[in-house]
């Protein structure tokens, strides 16, 4: 961390309450609500207020694909938080360049 943003958290924190325009926060009396009902075992609301369930098209909202191009080993992620570039070449079985 920089000396720079060091020294504004420190400035900010011995200031004690800080607040930023826009700022988006809940209430005390939120948070206590919010509190209490995980303290109640998180009970369900009133179904009949439940708002219905969205209808997904099948299919591609997009519409019909030109092509569709497939792997021929599937490639897993890690899942290591870590960045993993990878180009893939994949065979497209065109003869000439094609706008897609």
């Amino acid at each position: 961390m920089s000396f720079l943003l060091l020294g504004l958290c420190l400035t900010l924190q011995s200031i004690g309450q800080v607040n930023f325009v826009g700022e988006k926060g809940l209430t005390e009396e939120e948070i206590q609500l919010i509190s209490d009902w995980v303290d109640a075992g998180s009970p369900q609301g009133a179904p009949a207020l439940e708002p219905p369930l969205p209808n997904f098209p099948s299919g591609s909202q997009l519409g019909t694909p030109d092509m569709i191009l497939e792997m021929s080993e599937d490639y897993f992620i890690k899942g290591n938080n870590q960045d993993d570039y990878r180009v893939f070449m994949l065979p497209t079985g065109l003869t000439e360049d094609k706008e897609l």
